[in-house]
């Protein structure tokens, strides 16, 4: 990717775990890599054929989500989604 070389990690998990605060990336791990990939990509970095692809799937996500908005089961599920709100098993 830069010349770097990453380990396969996210963070110090118990640290985290420990004081509940947000994990650092730190330079080494493949998360930081990605991140640094990401952060650094722009627009115009994409090809012709990425833009194409991607205006595709959206058309179609879009599509999906309109043509399932009210197909039978919906309503369950956004009551028990709902039902999670607020509860503490839930929150980060």
């Amino acid at each position: 990717m830069n010349g770097k070389s990453y380990q396969v990690g996210l963070c110090d998990q118990k640290k985290h775990a420990e004081t509940g605060e947000p994990p650092e990336l730190t330079e080494g791990t493949a998360v930081a890599a990605l991140a640094e990939h990401v952060l650094s990509a722009r627009f115009d970095d994409l090809g012709t054929e990425a833009v194409e692809t991607m205006k595709g799937r959206v058309i179609d996500i879009v599509g999906c989500a309109i043509g399932g908005a009210n197909a039978p089961g919906n309503k369950g599920l956004i009551d028990v989604v709902r039902s999670w709100a607020g509860r503490p098993e839930a929150t980060l």
